[in-house]
């Protein structure tokens, strides 16, 4: 996190994993929103972010995005069809098969797929290193990497695949390195690294931040 740009909500509180679970639990049953336009609005104020460093527009521009099975993959997936709709050229890669993910998630992620066939959004599965290294060789430089691969469900450190792409993007230089939520590799309630982790120049986090955004 050091030298990034930190983008927060209004609310100002620093609140834990399980508090961030609970209030959009409580926003769902109380307030009668579906998670669907949560992960909606998550999406939308994470482009909006995004497309500010571009004076002259995200249209035209690559952006490469990174996306676990879970929920910020979810978020993932929804950015990906916004900026695309903008006229960026995305490709998205899941780190599981669409079969593997639930939920909200899960309807990003077949959204995406079913609209792969458009020329400005790509979308492959990478459940192996060796997918991934594959998947690697295929792709050019970028001007934008989104992190969507862990939020604020991670307690051990990355391992694996996981940890292959936490390297990559660390390897990449002159692209835009946009968290969501948090950077993966970080467990949202210590002030510690627990191992490999996402540096972002940019993180954009929901609702408030968690003691991991904030603390060094």
């Amino acid at each position: 996190m050091r030298g990034s740009l930190f983008i927060m909500t209004p609310v100002q509180k620093v609140i834990t994993a399980s508090e961030m679970r609970e209030l959009d639990r409580r926003t769902t049953a109380e307030c009668g929103i579906h998670s669907l336009l949560l992960m909606e609005a998550a999406a939308r104020a994470s482009v909006q972010q995004l497309t500010q460093h571009f004076a002259c527009g995200i249209a035209g521009k690559s952006v490469l995005i990174l996306c676990g099975r879970g929920n910020n993959g979810g978020d993932g997936a929804a950015v990906a069809r916004q900026l695309a709709l903008l006229g960026a050229h995305v490709s998205v890669a899941l780190f599981a098969s669409v079969e593997e993910s639930q939920g909200d998630a899960r309807t990003n992620f077949e959204i995406i797929r079913s609209l792969a066939e458009l020329d400005d959004l790509s979308f492959t599965t990478c459940r192996t290193v060796e997918e991934w290294e594959q998947f690697q060789a295929s792709q050019q430089d970028c001007d934008v990497i989104v992190d969507a691969l862990f939020g604020t469900g991670l307690t051990r450190p990355l391992a694996g695949i996981h940890a292959a792409a936490v390297e990559f993007i660390e390897k990449q230089r002159g692209c835009l390195k946009v968290a969501l939520d948090l950077p993966s590799g970080l467990d949202a309630d210590r002030a510690e690294p627990i191992g490999p982790a996402v540096r972002a120049d940019v993180t954009v986090t929901f609702t408030a931040p968690k003691p991991a955004n904030v603390l060094p």
